[in-house]
């Protein structure tokens, strides 16, 4: 079982780092508060109630460590270990 790792990148100061997560620095991150953003309207149906309307939620985004810009965080490719072996 191979460890999920990430990948913090800038794209205006260029900062860029690959991390697993368990850094001290990781534990600093601090994360933008995103709303959910709305899909449809509330209907009313046949019996006279109302359905909800439909949400979904947008990734995560931190604070650039080195500008303060929103960066989102991406998990990083791997190859498996069985690919290696053939």
């Amino acid at each position: 079982m191979s460890i999920k790792k990430y990948n913090i990148w800038c794209e205006i100061c260029g900062y860029t780092r690959i991390t697993d997560g368990s850094a001290p620095e990781d534990k600093k991150l601090i994360e933008i508060k995103r709303g959910k953003v709305q899909l449809t309207l509330p209907k009313i149906d046949e019996n006279g109630k109302t359905e909800e309307a439909k949400f979904f939620s947008q990734p995560k985004m931190f604070k650039c460590p080195k500008c303060g810009r929103g960066v989102r965080i991406k998990k990083v490719r791997q190859k498996n270990e069985e690919d290696n072996l053939t």
